[in-house]
Formats: structure tokens, C-alpha cells, sequence
């Protein structure tokens, strides 16, 4: 079965790089619902952020390598009726999934697009066995499931003890969960535009611990001062707890144990302001806030790191300790939107150092 799937997919892109960029289905596959406007736009967006992509954020990318779009995944939250607010899509390349395209529908019904490794290791390997199956989002995680119940957790804010319960499965109709083998190829856009740079700060994982703060704050300091702090070892030497941490005692503590000039900023960013800033080898950590489904406000801190314009359309480079080096696009009021694990998640205050 597992050569099988790959055999199969292996012919599909195959078939795919031989015909022009239209869309093209396996045997047996429907084409894409028409009732999903998204898909258009992941499109347009990822062929916009493709040439701009760097090594550490798709270092899969090769000079003429080709990529794909899966078909929308089939999202399930058990606390939340009706429609989801987003969608994700699978990015192939090479026969792997490499990516996952996101599309965040905002308060005002503007979509926002982001695009990253995200949970693409996790999927592509349970999906080698499983070609149907459902996402499951609590609010702190994000599971794969198939008909069988069989559980995989791909994407988790903090540690996952139990995995869902298997009597969610009475409540996913398989028979209309979409293959996320279904592909068309995305073709990379002429770029029109402008790159800001992209600030070398590296990539420390939160590890599913409430350490996106301390990560942001790792990652930055490692970059000025060449120091080698992980997300656990910065937190225990500041001697505080793990969980709770404000931005208002990250700058303090950046001022005061680590000797970085910096200011807390209320209010969004632009573009003009972060191009500046990444010009300059300045990072920028970033927090953004949300409600999740009972009303309780969420955050979480990113570090921006740059941005680029393709096609007229803003994008800033992140590194997300949860997630790893994404691409999002810049809504009109200069801030941008997340999506983790099912909740949105916007830019409100920044750090900026001096």
C-alpha cells in the first residue's frame, strides 16, 4: 500500500510536469470543488511568495523545481457549528508534502494568506498510509485522523497527553473527506517587487512548552550578542516561570541582563518600518493576540525578520517557535495574521531595538 500511494503520486506529478500549468487530477479524483473560492487565491499567493523564499524557510526549493497545491484540507473543530473562518492546503514538491498553505478570513471578510513548514513533516508521513483523512483542531492542537481512528498529532501549543477521542470519528462523514493527494501545479509568478533582506536569527523551537516568548527572546539575543540559548535554558536563566511571561518584562529583561537598547511599541507595523529595520540587521519580536473558542485570550510572540513586496502585495518573513520560518501577507492596516491551531491570532505590539 505504501508504494503503492507514492507510485501513484509519483505518476501524477509526473503527468503534471508534461501538460501546462492547468489543473490535472489522479484517476478516479474530482476536480476541486468549485464551491471553495480559496483555492485561487493560495494559489496566486504561494506563486507570489515563491520566488522570495529562502533556504532555511523552503529549503526544499531547487532552480526549476516544481510545486504543488493540494486539494483544501477537511477541518473538523468539536467546539465551534459551521463554517470555518480558514483553510489549509497541502504544498507538495518532489512527491512530499513540504509546506502548508493557510487562509485566514478576517473581521472584515478580507483573506490573508501564510505559508510554512508548519506541520508538513507530520502529515506527509501519516497520509503515506492514510489519503483520506481529517483534521481535528481543539484550540491546542492539531490532529490527524482516519476512518479507522487512528490518531497522529501534528501541530501542539503544549504538551498532548491523550489524543482525540476516537467517538469523534462517528461525527466525520469519510466518504466526503477530500483526498489530499488531488494536486495541480502552482506556477511561480514573475515577481514585480522589493526585498527588505532577511535578518539571520535563527530558528529556536518552543518545543510544545509555553516558550514562545522565551524562543523569540533566545533567537534574538543569540543573534546580537552570538550566544547559544535554547528556549528552556534563556527561561531558567532568568530564573522565572515558564508560563505568563509579558512583554512588558521581556524589554526589561533585554535591557537588564543582556544589555540590548530596545522600546515596546503599541501599535502596528508597516511596511516601510520593517523593510527599514531588516536593512539594517534589526529583528523586531513581535506579539500578537487572539480569543480562542471559550473566550479566553491568547497570544504569542513571534520574531519578524523581514519583508518583501511581489507583486504588489506586502509580505513579512517570520520565525515562529512554533512552527519554524513562514511567509504571511501584510494586511492593509500594516499588521498580520496568524493561525494557530484554529485560532486567529493578530500583530499588536512590538519590541524594537536601538
Amino acid at each position: 500500500m505504501k508504494r503503492m500511494t507514492r507510485r501513484l503520486l509519483a505518476m501524477l506529478l509526473a503527468a503534471l510536469m508534461m501538460v501546462s500549468a492547468l489543473p490535472v487530477y489522479a484517476a478516479g479524483d474530482e476536480a476541486p470543488a468549485q464551491d471553495d473560492p480559496w483555492m485561487d487565491y493560495a494559489q496566486e499567493h504561494l506563486g507570489n511568495t515563491l520566488p522570495f523564499m529562502r533556504e532555511e524557510e523552503l529549503s526544499f526549493l531547487e532552480p526549476g523545481c516544481q510545486v504543488y497545491l493540494g486539494k483544501r484540507l477537511s477541518i473538523y473543530n468539536p467546539q465551534q457549528v459551521g463554517e470555518l473562518d480558514y483553510a489549509m492546503y497541502p504544498v507538495f514538491a518532489d512527491g512530499n508534502v513540504v509546506a502548508i498553505a493557510t487562509i485566514t478570513e478576517d473581521e472584515n471578510g478580507d483573506l490573508n494568506f501564510e505559508v510554512g513548514p508548519t506541520f508538513a513533516n507530520e502529515l506527509n508521513k501519516f497520509i503515506t498510509d492514510n489519503p483520506s483523512i481529517a483534521l481535528v483542531v481543539d484550540g491546542n492542537s492539531i490532529q490527524a485522523i482516519n476512518d479507522r481512528g487512528e490518531v497522529k498529532v501534528l501541530s501542539s501549543l503544549q504538551p498532548v497527553i491523550f489524543p482525540v477521542f476516537y467517538s469523534l470519528t462517528a461525527d466525520m462523514n469519510f466518504t466526503q473527506v477530500i483526498p489530499v493527494c488531488a494536486v495541480q501545479e502552482v506556477p511561480q509568478s514573475k515577481a514585480v517587487g522589493e526585498d527588505s533582506g532577511t535578518v539571520r536569527v535563527q530558528y529556536v523551537p518552543q518545543n510544545g512548552l509555553p516558550l514562545c516568548w522565551a524562543s523569540c527572546m533566545a533567537s534574538i539575543v543569540n543573534y546580537f550578542n552570538g550566544t547559544s540559548y535554547s528556549a528552556t535554558s534563556l527561561a531558567d536563566y532568568l530564573g522565572v516561570k515558564y508560563e505568563g511571561q509579558k512583554s512588558t518584562d521581556c524589554r526589561q529583561w533585554y535591557k537588564n541582563k543582556f544589555g540590548l537598547n530596545c522600546s515596546l511599541v503599541l501599535k502596528a507595523l508597516s511596511y516601510d518600518y520593517v523593510y527599514n529595520q531588516a536593512y539594517n540587521g534589526k529583528p523586531l519580536d513581535v506579539e500578537l493576540l487572539g480569543t480562542d473558542d471559550s473566550g479566553q485570550n491568547r497570544g504569542h510572540g513571534v520574531v519578524v525578520r523581514g519583508c518583501y513586496i511581489s507583486n504588489s502585495v506586502v509580505y513579512y518573513r517570520i520565525m515562529d517557535p512554533n512552527h519554524g520560518f513562514r511567509s504571511v501577507q501584510m494586511r492593509s492596516d500594516g499588521k498580520f495574521v496568524l493561525k494557530v491551531s484554529g485560532i486567529t491570532l493578530v500583530q499588536y505590539r512590538y519590541i524594537e531595538f536601538v
